[in-house]
């Protein structure tokens, strides 16, 4: 998706971006040829909890480019359509147009009259057409940097700079002094002006960062943030060691030093993390926090090397039942996204391999031998004499309920659990990674599943609308009444 991919990149990784060429660009998948149908046409509709519907949109959210679009500040923005395109209707380019505008990004849009979505002249035979016309060559020319030779001195009167590789391309100091930093998920995309939200106080909702820079101080304004980190971008830089930090958040003030923050400049251990009642200097995180490498959903197992690890504790039916169902799963991220996803029994898995990867682990704690190391990390839980999950204060156990979750692996992995307290529940949890969206599939996981999914006996029946429970753990991977769709 070329127009959608570049709103996409610019919008999440800013500080990357000289300028923003968006030809035809929709503003979200599920805008694309109405492509997503559960939030539209889907007959389970009528089922689904309000509340369920909530979780499963934040899934995306991190995604929507509109929802970003204070990201493009300061950043030049060319937005062209064809007025005749059928495949992407003008509408969606002037929406964001309007978005641009109400941000004061400096945006160019151009909507050519007769034109559909792809054309070989504009203006005249052979002058670059849709992708490479006079207009995007003036654009793309004014906005990039010269090349500079590799680490040479250039004088100009009385001053002198340095240039070097990773600034050729780079726009200097003299740059506007505010900017507005928004992030739906920590764990897609980096930051603005070199800072990055590495957690939010509620997670899955909207964060941001306003910033004013002046000559020795950072003003920032703090909207659900729990963590953060700086960096001196190459592109567009601050000058963060030479200023003192001034952050406003609910709960007050708080002042960082000119010390303070060339602490964080120099090491990755040090962060700005927001405590009980202060804001603190921080030289790590805990084993058991959340980082950005560790969030969800449960689609994020699959964006590090994975491998499927099937149960062989049940009886040699079940045994092979799970195993088909690995198959099934692992031909699916072949199919859709060209991944290769081993298929490895429980037995096999050595400490060795399993500290290499990501896991998606099929069958509960009576049959598979690994299940149970994650199961003890998270809120939900098996009971095998009981037969049931229990979650929070919730009990489950009935026999079509299967468990979907994601778990901490380590420090910085995940591990994807799918059980059942009988075949069909399992199986029931493992549907959650049919495409729902075909012809143009997404990867098994990716569309709407949060970090735990309970399914029910109405799941078959009523799709989402037969969930017992979803959500999403907290930063500690723990139960947060408020990101979860029940009352438990």
């Amino acid at each position: 998706m070329g127009g959608h991919g570049a709103w996409h990149l610019a919008t999440h990784f800013p500080d990357r971006a000289l300028g923003v060429v968006a030809l035809a660009g929709w503003i979200k998948k599920e805008d694309y040829g109405d492509s997503n149908l559960f939030f539209r046409h889907d007959i389970a509709n009528s089922d689904v909890d309000p509340a369920v519907k909530a979780v499963m949109e934040a899934c995306i959210a991190e995604n929507d480019v509109d929802r970003h679009v204070s990201n493009l500040q300061n950043i030049p923005v060319l937005a062209r359509i064809g007025a005749n395109d059928r495949t992407v209707h003008p509408y969606f380019v002037r929406r964001m147009y309007r978005l641009l505008q109400a941000w004061n990004i400096s945006v160019e849009y151009t909507e050519l009259a007769d034109k559909e979505h792809w054309w070989w002249d504009t203006v005249e035979t052979n002058d670059g057409g849709a992708v490479n016309d006079k207009q995007l060559r003036d654009f793309m020319l004014k906005h990039m940097k010269i090349p500079s030779a590799p680490n040479t001195e250039s004088c100009h009167g009385d001053s002198c700079s340095q240039q070097g590789a990773a600034s050729k391309y780079s726009q200097g100091v003299n740059n506007p002094s505010t900017f507005t930093l928004t992030t739906m998920n920590p764990a897609f995309g980096e930051g603005l002006r070199g800072l990055r939200i590495l957690q939010q106080v509620v997670p899955f909702r909207r964060s941001r960062v306003k910033g004013t820079i002046s000559e020795n101080k950072v003003i920032l304004e703090i909207e659900n943030v729990a963590a953060f980190i700086l960096e001196e971008p190459d592109n567009r830089p601050v000058a963060w060691k030479g200023k003192s930090i001034e952050l406003y958040d609910i709960d007050g003030r708080r002042k960082f030093s000119q010390g303070d923050v060339i602490k964080v400049l120099a090491s990755k251990n040090f962060y700005f993390c927001r405590g009980r009642d202060v804001w603190l200097l921080w030289t790590t995180y805990s084993g058991d926090h959340r980082l950005p490498v560790t969030m969800g959903p449960s689609r994020r197992v699959a964006e590090r090397p994975f491998i499927i690890v099937t149960g062989t504790l049940s009886s040699p039916s079940v045994t092979q039942a799970i195993q088909e169902l690995a198959v099934y799963i692992a031909n699916l991220f072949y199919v859709t996204s060209d991944t290769l996803a081993p298929v490895v029994p429980d037995v096999d898995l050595t400490d060795a391999l399993k500290d290499k990867y990501n896991l998606i682990v099929l069958g509960n704690s009576g049959e598979n031998s690994h299940t149970k190391e994650f199961v003890d990390q998270v809120p939900i839980h098996y009971h095998g004499s009981g037969h049931e999950f229990s979650l929070n204060n919730c009990k489950f156990n009935e026999l079509n309920t299967g468990a979907l979750f994601l778990a901490p692996h380590g420090r910085d992995r995940l591990a994807l659990v799918l059980m059942g307290l009988s075949l069909d529940g399992l199986r029931d949890v493992v549907s959650l990674a049919t495409p729902t969206i075909p012809p143009m599939t997404r990867s098994p996981f990716s569309n709407l599943v949060p970090d735990f999914v309970l399914t029910g006996p109405e799941f078959r029946a009523q799709g989402p609308g037969g969930y017992l429970c979803a959500g999403f753990w907290g930063n500690r991977w723990e139960y947060r009444p408020e990101l979860v769709s029940c009352a438990c």
